[in-house]
This record gives structure tokens, sequence and C-alpha cells, in this order.
């Protein structure tokens, strides 16, 4: 298993990465789980699936992950589908999708053909697609399908 971070002074512990909003991420590569063994894996570490709930943090997430190519493969978010509403989990408690960042034409539930998609993961940089439109936006995936997953905690 791969995890990408730097120790900083700044209050995130060794493997975790500096970000806006006195949050740490820690990308996790390498080690392919579902979105719920994700949430647990993330729990374990003392913090969170990431929540992308600010514009200056999916902007902040965008830039980071473009600079590495070790990021750029999907990767799993704390955003879930919960009686047709899209929410955030959080460490405590849940909260409402308030700032969406989909790529072009999703959430789609996979178009239709029957394939529940009610998990959220940030879609990696594909070449055979528009970086504008899909290039690190949300995409609404299967919670069973095994991709990377992003942690999030506060700074310590």
């Amino acid at each position: 298993m791969l995890s990408v971070g730097r120790v900083d002074g700044r209050g995130c512990s060794s493997g975790w990465i500096d970000g806006p909003d006195h949050s740490c991420y820690k990308f996790v590569t390498g080690q392919k789980v579902t979105w719920s063994q994700a949430v647990g894996l993330c729990r374990d570490m003392g913090g969170h699936l990431t929540t992308l709930d600010s514009h200056k943090e999916i902007m902040w997430m965008k830039g980071y992950r473009s600079h590495y190519p070790e990021l750029r493969s999907r990767a799993w978010i704390g955003g879930y589908k919960k009686d047709g509403r899209w929410m955030w989990k959080g460490e405590v408690t849940d909260w409402p999708m308030l700032l969406p960042d989909w790529a072009k034409g999703e959430p789609n539930n996979h178009n239709g053909y029957g394939l529940e998609e009610s998990c959220v993961d940030l879609v990696g940089a594909e070449a055979d697609k528009s970086p504008h439109d899909v290039w690190y936006r949300f995409n609404d995936e299967s919670c069973t399908l095994t991709i990377n997953y992003i942690c999030e905690k506060s700074k310590e």
C-alpha cells in the first residue's frame, strides 16, 4: 500500500498533507477498496473520507492531484445517496451535499442501466475525457467498486 503524504510543521501528522480550511489529507493508492471499507479505514486512521464542501477545498484538491501522477486515478470521497439526497459522511454526523462538483452528465446512476450508484468518487485524469468537464470532478458510482480513497482529518 502506498499512501502519499509528507510531514509539515503546521499540525498534520506523518503521511498526511496540509490542506485548506484546517484539514489534513491522506491519499491512499495501491489499496483498492469498496466505499464502505474506505469509510472504516479512514476512521481507523483518525479521520473520515474527505468531504469537499467548500469551493476553496474543491479547487485545492484539483490542483494538488493534477501535480502528482500517482494521484490521478479515481478515488472514493465521502459522498453518498440517502433517501434520494446526496450527503456527506462525517466523523460524527452526516450533512447534505450543498456544493457538488459533478462531472458533466453526472450523477446519472449508470445512465439508468439498473446499476445502483449511491456513492461518490472523484474521477481521475482520463486521456479520452475533457479536463474541464470531467477531470477531478464528482461521479456517482456503485459502492462495491474497488478503487483508491482519500481521507481527511482536522489538523492536530
